[in-house]
């Protein structure tokens, strides 16, 4: 004779991403889909296993985690590359107060820069990522940290390379950049 229990109630802010039965199939749009985040809400973004091309920068947000399934099972990765070393010419794009890990970004290029992960001003906490960029005509730079951008970042790979490339970079700091960087691999070639 009793009503049934109030519902559990299930995970509050996660956002997940996956090619069938996330919330989203893209974390472009995942990321974009947070509104409200901020020190006392906080997210996470769980991009499960698979490979998500996207064709304009996940630019983080403050107070959001982007988890993947690890470095050989979430691959970001996509062809943007423009005339100037911005957002315009790489996968991701930090923040401050903002995470990513245990994933890979890749940027195939195909203009003057290929930069994997991009931070001007930004400080983010980067974990277990694999960047790697190639493909461009110029520059190939796995992370970018310019204007003061002192991200943390531990156990990292990131590389550039290609042939003709005027510029590479594994990871490249300009403008008094200065990151932490803890069991980090950083190739040029």
């Amino acid at each position: 004779g009793k009503p049934p229990p109030a519902p559990e109630p299930g995970l509050l802010n996660v956002v997940t991403v996956s090619p069938q039965y996330g919330d989203y199939t893209s974390p472009v749009e995942a990321i974009n889909s947070i509104t409200n985040a901020n020190a006392e809400n906080r997210y996470l973004l769980v991009v499960g296993p698979g490979v998500y091309e996207v064709s304009t920068a996940l630019t983080m947000k403050e107070w959001v985690t982007i988890q993947g399934a690890g470095q050989e099972s979430t691959l970001i990765t996509g062809a943007i590359s423009s005339e100037s070393a911005d957002e315009t010419s790489a996968i991701v794009k930090g923040q401050n107060n903002a995470a990513i890990t245990d994933l890979r970004i890749e940027n195939r290029g195909g203009n003057v820069f290929s930069i994997a992960i991009f931070n001007s001003a930004a400080s983010p906490r980067i974990e277990r990522v694999t960047a790697e960029a190639f493909g461009a005509d110029q520059y190939a730079t796995g992370i970018l940290n310019e204007i003061e951008s002192s991200p943390v970042m531990t156990n990292v790979t990131a590389s550039g390379s290609g042939g003709s490339i005027t510029q590479i970079y594994g990871v490249y700091n300009v403008s008094g950049s200065s990151p932490t960087m803890v069991n980090v691999n950083a190739n040029a070639s």
